[in-house]
């Protein structure tokens, strides 16, 4: 069973959607449709090349378009996807993708990974297509545009379809339910059960068929997403009554629902049609003719019903009383859905040989599908029949010599594979335990040449300044004095929060870190916080905290470890700041249901790509600044154990194209112990 014939409706609504083109996609096909004429695919090339580029060239951000993307991109997209069975398609794809960059269009660069996976698909090249695959999957996943993930499952398992790996295709309709119930989204759950149920009607499994068809309904009934309410519900709507039967009581509920969600043409030739069967197996054979012409005179109605006239057909025969004609044409129906109404229609004319015959071409459509299956069955079934013909002796003696061999060969490979496997178990853990010493080893060293470098500088600053003191013997006067008492005073800090870091990081790795749970007072905790790393803020340097929560918000979490997290933010700003401001901010708007403290600078800054390093363990941007590289670790497992998140604010301070715009670090608090 093809899996064309399960889509052929959302084939012909993406047909019908595809009319709806606007004034460069028209003038860009007639350049097309002209080149053709000479019969010459260079010129047809250049021509469409030339259009591209000047489309390419023209300023847009407005989004006037039903793909909703930059009107720049739009017209490449529309080539592209109009010639995707072509070679032209390769420069119109890089053209679009060099557009969607200039733009800063994510959801063009996510349909320019869609067109790949579908050029692929067309050249039959299945590791270029599963590279597509996973690329496409990647992309959709990090733009967030979540549709496009499942789209790529759906293009997969149609292609695995119509080259004949049945249950391939199917595996990969599976998976894609299995992630959009994983991920808990409500699209790729409409959307996969949609389409699982349209694969089990196909191969003749009415239960499993109701069970996906219902839930996908169930799923449109119950969110608020615009993408799916925008889709049409009328075809799982008819199907589901096809499924209950069109004679059935429930049937009249979802052909009521099925009229309720239509939205294009194409759903109004389906209820048309539903209704022309419904009156045929009521015997109301007025209303019938009457709906039935009406879904004959659409020019729509035979890319929709691609067997609905031939069933029309047979009730017409039915109806004139002339069996033999029904008998001749019952043979061109194969579709269960069809062969459902038939037997309705049957039991209303009270003609047995009319329904044997249709549930004799059920069971032929059955049979066919499962003809690997029903022939290893039959040759099962012939060999005993061979077996049975021999004397019990000989198959006594045959049985005996096969089942020693058999033992002999499962004892000979479960021997080979036990010694392999323990082989390989054995290699592994000798690769695994030398990286491990490696790293340990590596990782020491690290540690004791940055500790002592870290503690050597602080420390060499308090001993000196101590000297220097200690020498003046009146030769100084009171301001340096204060200075460097304030030299010594900073350093001493210094020392004793790489102390501090060191300390924690050990109760961290033993296990013997724990947490002092008690009332907190929010905005409290960050003015300390501001007060204590005042005295490490470079002169120049403004420092400020703003709040939007009540100063008698009080939460539960440990209020030594949140003021630490905020004084190693802070610290770390003070270092990479040497103009400008900091910030502190208290909100409650910036995550629903937390918390949130953000430190904001105008320092250095950090590149979106090192987000994630500098949370590791002794990771440091720049190795001349002071520090141990422990302390937003430390940030990291602390505000694990509390609870919360602590992240870096990729897009701060980047929106005029700078990379040395600040800084912006965020923790954030259940307002809920967890």
């Amino acid at each position: 069973v093809s899996c064309s014939d399960a889509l052929s409706s959302a084939e012909l609504s993406f047909e019908l959607t595809q009319q709806n083109m606007n004034i460069y996609s028209i003038q860009n096909s007639l350049i097309f449709i002209e080149a053709r004429k000479f019969n010459d695919m260079d010129y047809v090339k250049i021509a469409i090349l030339f259009v591209a580029l000047i489309l390419a060239s023209l300023p847009g951000n407005a989004q006037n378009n039903q793909y909703k993307i930059d009107d720049s991109c739009y017209p490449l997209y529309r080539q592209a996807d109009s010639l995707i069975a072509t070679e032209t398609v390769d420069s119109l794809i890089d053209l679009l993708y060099v557009q969607a960059q200039k733009v800063h269009d994510e959801k063009s660069l996510t349909l320019v990974n869609v067109l790949k996976l579908r050029r692929s698909i067309r050249r039959q090249n299945e590791a270029r297509i599963i590279n597509d695959y996973n690329a496409l999957k990647d992309v959709s996943l990090k733009t967030g545009y979540l549709q496009y993930y499942f789209y790529s499952y759906h293009l997969i398992s149609v292609y695995y379809f119509n080259a004949g790996q049945k249950i391939k295709g199917l595996d990969y309709a599976v998976k894609m339910h299995e992630d959009a119930v994983r991920l808990n989204n409500d699209y790729g759950k409409w959307y996969s059960s949609k389409y699982l149920g349209e694969l089990y009607l196909a191969d003749f499994k009415r239960n499993n068929a109701t069970r996906y068809f219902e839930e996908s309904v169930e799923t449109y009934n119950k969110t608020d997403d615009p993408m799916i309410k925008a889709q049409s519900m009328t075809k799982p709507y008819a199907l589901l009554a096809m499924l209950n039967g069109v004679s059935s009581s429930g049937y009249q509920d979802f052909y009521d629902k099925a009229l309720e969600t239509s939205k294009i043409g194409i759903d109004t030739i389906t209820v048309d049609y539903l209704h022309a069967c419904h009156a045929a197996a009521m015997g109301d054979y007025r209303t019938y003719n009457t709906y039935k012409n009406v879904c004959l005179s659409n020019r729509l109605f035979i890319r929709a019903k691609k067997s609905g006239s031939k069933v029309f057909d047979i009730i017409d025969s039915a109806i004139a009383g002339n069996w033999k004609a029904v008998i001749e044409q019952m043979g061109g129906i194969s579709r269960l859905e069809d062969m459902m109404v038939l037997s309705d229609v049957a039991i209303v004319f009270n003609n047995l040989d009319f329904l044997r015959l249709c549930y004799e071409q059920i069971a032929n459509q059955i049979v066919i599908t499962y003809e690997d299956q029903l022939n290893q069955a039959l040759y099962e079934t012939e060999l005993m029949m061979e077996n049975e013909t021999l004397s019990q002796s000989v198959i006594e003696q045959k049985t005996r010599a096969n089942a020693i061999m058999i033992v002999l060969v499962i004892v000979i490979a479960l021997a080979v594979i036990l010694s392999g496997i323990m082989t390989y178990i054995y290699v592994k853990k000798l690769k695994q335990a030398m990286y491990a010493a490696d790293a340990a080893n590596r990782m020491k060293t690290y540690f004791v040449q940055n500790m002592s470098h870290e503690i050597r500088t602080p420390l060499n600053a308090v001993v000196g300044y101590s000297q220097l003191l200690a020498l003046s013997d009146g030769l100084i006067g009171k301001e340096e004095k204060d200075e460097y008492i304030t030299y010594i005073n900073n350093n001493a800090s210094m020392l004793m929060m790489l102390i501090d870091d060191i300390l924690d990081l050990s109760d961290i790795d033993s296990g013997n870190y724990r947490l002092n749970l008690g009332d907190c007072h929010c905005n409290e905790i960050c003015r300390m916080a501001l007060n204590t790393v005042q005295c490490r803020i470079l002169p120049g340097v403004k420092s400020s905290f703003s709040t939007d929560v009540p100063d008698d918000l009080v939460i539960e979490s440990d209020e030594r470890r949140l003021q630490q997290i905020l004084i190693n933010f802070l610290t770390n700003s003070s270092k990479f700041t040497t103009e400008g401001e900091i910030r502190l901010v208290c909100s409650m708007k910036e995550k629903p249901g937390y918390i949130s403290f953000a430190v904001e600078d105008t320092g250095a800054g950090i590149p979106p790509e090192k987000a994630d390093f500098i949370f590791q363990r002794f990771s440091k941007l720049d190795s001349f600044k002071q520090g141990s590289g422990l302390g937003l670790n430390i940030c990291m497992v602390l505000s694990d154990k509390l609870g919360g998140i602590v992240e870096l604010d990729k897009n701060y301070g980047r929106v005029s194209g700078k990379s040395d715009s600040g800084s912006r670090f965020l923790l954030h608090i259940p307002l809920v112990t967890p």
